[in-house]
């Protein structure tokens, strides 16, 4: 396939990170307020006043101590937060998404959205012309957010439609369009979420075109040369090939394919009737795959009759004999047939009459008794006349002839 592939996601950041479940400031602050405690209840009745006016310093210094802890936590928690989306802003998409990217993409974002969404953004492949939509949920149903498009804050109209209900953000286009193509981003209550929009451009056919093409065979007469061009829809590269009843057609010294830009042409020259059957036209990019089917037929005279010529009747009256029709017919009807006969031992032919082209019998009454003849039986279609069907040699009969009558005893 031309020109395609799904590049992997960049890596994520994540070494040397702290374990957030591992710390943990109210814990450490009545550990310590314990401590101090402790120490206070060793001392007599002055020491034991200092001790509580120490405690009551100490619980002070405790508290400032564990806001100070609390602080290192969110500061760690936007650090985190930081660099997946760092690493997921990293990402270039050069191709269609796969499975495999969307999981990976997925298990990115999972941490980051955990703080804020209850269910972040996904990668989304959609067809160009079709509806798309990205959908997020937030843990917040009071939160109000924004949209964005590769950085740029967006808004409702030109096809594209914002919507909330609850906790649940939706972007909606409408008819998605290669420009569509990019990162979006949604942010609401410190946090956000985003993901891909790939839009698929598969190749095809305008339906006019194809309507066209297929009511009616294109027709040339045998000689001639045929030519078909076909144009097409389809995110570049698109490749193009052309086959014939099912096999592969390249060019040679009679056939010619020509691609460029939006549109195929196939040529052949000088045709015969074996170039007739189905042409079959073939688009393949990174989106999908197309075809559409051309019927050619080459018209040429008929094949000639089909023999041997079987005699259903020889007498002094008549004889009378049949055929079968051409194999080929030359891509038109049979009009007729012509049928001409010989006396064997004469060089001279004559014609003795047609039939019409659904009739494959011929009888002839204008013989001479005794006689041996000869037949020849020609197929004829709007392109022209067949190569004779030539029969064996018939015998006319004879007639009785009286002999004299006997004379009585």
């Amino acid at each position: 396939m031309a020109g395609s592939g799904d590049s992997a996601f960049a890596g994520v950041g994540g070494a040397g990170q702290v374990n957030l479940n591992d710390i943990d400031a109210s814990s450490m602050g009545g550990t310590l307020s314990r401590m101090s405690g402790s120490a206070g209840a060793a001392k007599d009745g002055r020491e034991s006043l200092a001790a509580d006016k120490a405690g009551l310093l100490g619980d002070n210094q405790m508290s400032i101590r564990g806001e100070s802890m609390t602080g290192r936590k969110q500061d760690l928690l936007a650090s985190d937060l930081s660099q997946e989306q760092q690493s997921s802003s990293a990402r270039k998409r050069k191709g269609k998404l796969s499975e495999s990217d969307l999981a990976e993409d997925q298990k990115h974002r999972s941490k980051a959205g955990a703080l804020c969404f209850q269910t972040g953004l996904s990668d989304i492949n959609a067809q160009k012309g079709e509806a798309a939509e990205l959908c997020c949920v937030m843990k917040n149903e009071e939160a109000q957010g924004s949209w964005f498009k590769d950085g740029v804050q967006i808004t409702s109209g030109n096809g594209r439609a914002i919507t909330k209900e609850g906790a649940v953000h939706k972007l909606t286009l409408a008819h998605v369009q290669d420009e569509d193509s990019g990162t979006y981003t949604f942010e609401a209550d410190g946090g956000r979420t985003e993901a891909l929009l790939f839009v698929e451009d598969p190749p095809g056919f305008d339906q006019d075109v194809l309507d066209l093409l297929g009511k009616k065979p294109i027709v040339v007469k045998a000689g001639q040369s045929a030519t078909v061009k076909v144009p097409f829809t389809g995110k570049p590269p698109v490749k193009v090939s052309w086959c014939k009843d099912g096999d592969e057609l390249f060019t040679d010294n009679r056939i010619k394919i020509d691609n460029i830009g939006d549109f195929t042409r196939l040529s052949i020259s000088n045709c015969n009737r074996k170039d007739s059957g189905t042409l079959t036209v073939k688009l393949k990019n990174e989106s999908g795959t197309s075809s559409a089917n051309i019927s050619l037929c080459v018209t040429d005279k008929p094949q000639a009759p089909q023999g041997p010529v079987e005699v259903l009747e020889s007498s002094e009256d008549c004889i009378s004999f049949k055929w079968k029709p051409p194999k080929d017919d030359g891509g038109k009807p049979i009009k007729h047939y012509i049928i001409e006969r010989q006396i064997v031992g004469r060089n001279t032919w004559t014609k003795v009459g047609e039939v019409d082209g659904s009739q494959t019998t011929y009888s002839f009454t204008k013989m001479e008794p005794g006689k041996n003849y000869k037949f020849k039986v020609w197929a004829v279609n709007s392109e022209g006349v067949s190569e004779a069907l030539l029969s064996e040699a018939v015998s006319a009969g004879r007639r009785d002839v009286p002999g004299p009558v006997a004379i009585p005893k």
